[in-house]
């Protein structure tokens, strides 16, 4: 039963370093058309290091922990599909949804945020958080302390 898991964690290598970089790739485009002031650098920097944020909190402990459940497992094709697909959807639908409003952030720096642009910002972290945590728990048993206490200002 040990290996049984291997084929899915083999085909989603790819996909998964790719998932937080959205952020990255959407943030530099955006940037780099930009005039670089004071303010356009400091949103850029900004979104980077939340865009660093939400690889961190993905990539920490929890992915090594699923994979290792699912090798183990009774039935790593019924734990893979609900920790890899299901669990994944809100993780990147929060993603994207930080990424258009780091855009629009960055696109312009000088003027307040629109109740879209900050609900999206946010929207996007807290719905990240949410599915990570539930990406966490399949894995680990236990929703993450950290993640509740990121979910309670929402």
């Amino acid at each position: 039963m040990g290996g049984q898991g291997r084929p899915y964690r083999r085909a989603l290598r790819p996909v998964r370093h790719h998932l937080p970089c959205e952020t990255l790739l959407v943030s530099g485009a955006t940037f780099a058309e930009m005039e670089w002031t004071t303010t356009t650098m400091a949103a850029f920097l900004s979104s980077l290091l939340g865009a660093i944020g939400l690889w961190w909190v993905y990539f920490h402990i929890g992915h090594r922990r699923a994979t290792h459940q699912i090798e183990h497992s009774d039935d790593p094709g019924r734990l893979a599909r609900l920790a890899f697909t299901y669990a994944h959807i809100p993780i990147v639908a929060g993603i994207v949804l930080a990424a258009v409003g780091a855009e629009r952030s960055i696109a312009h720096p000088a003027d307040p945020a629109t109740l879209a642009e900050a609900a999206s910002v946010l929207g996007g972290v807290l719905l990240f958080l949410a599915g990570n945590g539930w990406f966490k728990q399949i894995s680990g048993r236990n929703y993450p302390l950290s993640h509740m206490v990121g979910l309670a200002p929402a």
